[in-house]
């Protein structure tokens, strides 16, 4: 049996697609603490087979869980000229309200 045809993330399908995938990993990128499950649910988890993203449980029981993005994640956004802006502090779910 050959082996599995190796398989490229960042490859266009289409431009929609590529675009979609580079918007989910921004996403991740300007979220530390991770992006809740639900979020790009037909993108993420097609990112989590390349690699680029991995799910990090989180809370007492391990029944809630966040992708995060790994590095290799970091390293597509790299190749592809994103660079986080230092000026802009990352926002928390739980930082106090204004």
């Amino acid at each position: 049996m050959p082996p599995a045809p190796y398989f490229n993330a960042m490859q266009l399908i289409s431009p929609s697609i590529a675009t979609r995938r580079l918007d989910a990993l921004r996403a991740c990128a300007e979220n530390p603490r991770g992006l809740r499950a639900g979020a790009y649910p037909g993108t993420l988890p097609v990112l989590e087979v390349a690699g680029l993203v991995a799910r990090r449980s989180s809370g007492p029981s391990g029944r809630n869980w966040h992708w995060v993005l790994t590095d290799a994640g970091r390293a597509a956004l790299a190749a592809n000229g994103y660079t986080p802006d230092p000026d802009v502090a990352p926002r928390f779910r739980d930082a106090p309200s204004r």
